[in-house]
């Protein structure tokens, strides 16, 4: 009696065990995700490029990076030359509701700057 009901729980609880692992989701990245933020940015009578070195200081050159804020997280948006891509990929914002965005350039100066006491323009 105990090798029937072993033969007949142990196939079923493997195929259960297979069943659950074969429905994990797959990872949401960015770019294929149809609810994901997505970032247009243009430089307006300043300079993405301080120095003025770097090509065309009014675009924003290759390896750019913003942060945006919706709110609740901040997340790094880094440009490739083409669009606006969440850093890392999977680390992105989702649109899920009217909600009021914050985003600052460049990423790593978090939520302000300081401006040097000698500014020469």
């Amino acid at each position: 009696m105990k090798i029937n009901i072993i033969s007949i729980v142990a196939p079923l609880a493997a195929a259960a065990i297979l069943t659950g692992c074969a429905k994990t989701a797959s990872e949401r990245i960015w770019s294929t995700d149809p609810d994901a933020v997505r970032i247009e940015a243009s430089v307006m009578q300043t300079k993405a490029s301080p120095d003025g070195k770097d090509g065309d200081p009014s675009q924003f050159l290759s390896n750019d990076e913003i942060a945006v804020y919706d709110g609740s997280k901040t997340v790094t948006y880094w440009f490739d030359g083409n669009v606006w891509a969440s850093k890392p990929e999977t680390d992105y914002l989702v649109w899920k509701a009217p909600v009021t965005y914050k985003a600052w350039y460049p990423a790593s100066s978090k939520d302000g700057f300081d401006l040097p006491a000698s500014r020469t323009f």
